[in-house]
């Protein structure tokens, strides 16, 4: 059971004065009848709650599948950059968070919610969930890079990729990428393997690509 007051100041109708200048007001009716008390209490799972009219439906969690764009980044706030949070609109944002992050440059799927059990689910290296990365490049690999990108990429010691699949489409050859579970939380680490397998820390890279996206 929820009282008026904080149902409504939980799907971000106002402050709790506010709100409650709201309900004095006559603006707000629970299962077709005007409520001008504050403390009434329902189950807000059940109960039908208009503004002016407007249906007010309940939503404890939040799940958005967020294309994100490239110059963005994967943070609840930044005193110099576009937020993901940022981009969204007609959405409380109370407690919603990114789950993960993908680099700046990096454009694709990013999940925006406030259910800390799934993202913890989906973060958690004992999980094993893997994602799925698109590489666009300009030429064609060599038996050699393919041999490279199936074995992973090392640095200090560690592998941390896996499981590549190669597909091909309009004139350029595309990159799938598996990142392996266990290591997705280093740093920079996808756009370390993408650097890497594209020989851009070399002085004379290779491949060209200045496309990243996360698909899964």
């Amino acid at each position: 059971m929820m009282r008026l007051d904080k149902f409504l100041t939980t799907m971000e109708l106002g402050s709790r004065s506010q709100v409650k200048s709201i309900i004095k007001s006559g603006a707000i009716s629970v299962n077709g009848t005007i409520c001008k008390d504050a403390d009434f209490k329902f189950d807000e799972k059940e109960a039908e709650i208009t503004y002016n009219g407007k249906l007010i439906k309940y939503n404890r969690l939040q799940y958005i599948m967020l294309n994100k764009p490239q110059n963005v980044v994967s943070a609840t706030q930044d005193n110099h950059d576009k937020t993901v949070l940022d981009l969204l609109h007609d959405v409380r944002k109370k407690d919603l968070f990114p789950v993960g992050r993908l680099d700046k440059d990096t454009e694709g799927l990013l999940l925006i919610t406030n259910d800390g059990e799934l993202a913890h689910h989906l973060l958690s290296p004992k999980k094993h969930v893997d994602k799925t990365y698109l590489v666009g490049i300009e030429h064609s690999l060599t038996q050699e890079d393919i041999c490279a990108l199936e074995q992973g990429m090392r640095q200090a010691g560690s592998s941390y990729g896996h499981a590549l699949q190669l597909l091909h489409g309009r004139g350029k050859q595309i990159l799938c990428l598996g990142i392996l579970p266990l290591l997705q939380e280093r740093k920079r680490m996808v756009r370390l393997y993408h650097e890497g397998l594209l020989g851009r820390s070399s002085p004379k890279p290779s491949h060209h690509s200045n496309k990243l996206r996360r698909m899964v």
